[in-house]
């Protein structure tokens, strides 16, 4: 069945859209198997609690500037991870202005999960790569890149062209 968009002929326009529906999809999946697995870390955390068993203890800033997340989205997720159980803020002993994260005890078995499962889902993502006969990842970096060198409004040349009507 064709979507209203690929019956309007513009399908192309909606690329947001389309990447948030296969977001939706992979997190709902992945939330699957995590579960099934016995991973309790809400999906949207993973990175966060990698990052912290294989870099901690982190500060919430050099943990956002390791995932990439703005401050105040690490912060959110964090404060959620901390409520779970999963990771304890600590003043620093020896700087009592900083806060290290470091996994509880919990957080250590959740990461291990996660960890394993990363890898499971990294062999199934080369395993759809050669299925469908392209790497997302290498697409998805591409695109990216496209598009920091030259961003959409850039390379609007209808934009440019648009004159004033005057009256109407």
């Amino acid at each position: 069945m064709r979507t209203i968009y690929e019956q309007a002929g513009f399908e192309g326009a909606f690329l947001v859209a389309r990447l948030n529906r296969l977001t939706q999809t992979l997190e709902s999946q992945a939330g699957a198997m995590a579960a099934r697995r016995g991973l309790t870390v809400p999906v949207q955390s993973n990175a966060s609690v990698v990052t912290i068993a294989l870099h901690g203890p982190l500060t919430l800033t050099e943990l956002a500037r390791r995932t990439g997340d703005p401050h105040q989205l690490a912060a959110y997720r964090v404060n959620k991870l901390i409520r779970q159980g999963l990771v304890e803020k600590r003043a620093d002993a020896r700087d009592g202005r900083r806060f290290p994260l470091t996994l509880t005890p919990a957080g250590h078995e959740q990461a291990d999960i996660l960890i394993g499962m990363a890898r499971d889902v990294a062999r199934i993502y080369a395993a759809v790569a050669d299925e469908v006969g392209v790497n997302l990842n290498d697409v998805l970096d591409a695109v990216q890149a496209s598009f920091e060198r030259r961003p959409l409004v850039e390379r609007d040349d209808v934009l440019a062209e648009v004159q004033p009507c005057g009256d109407v």
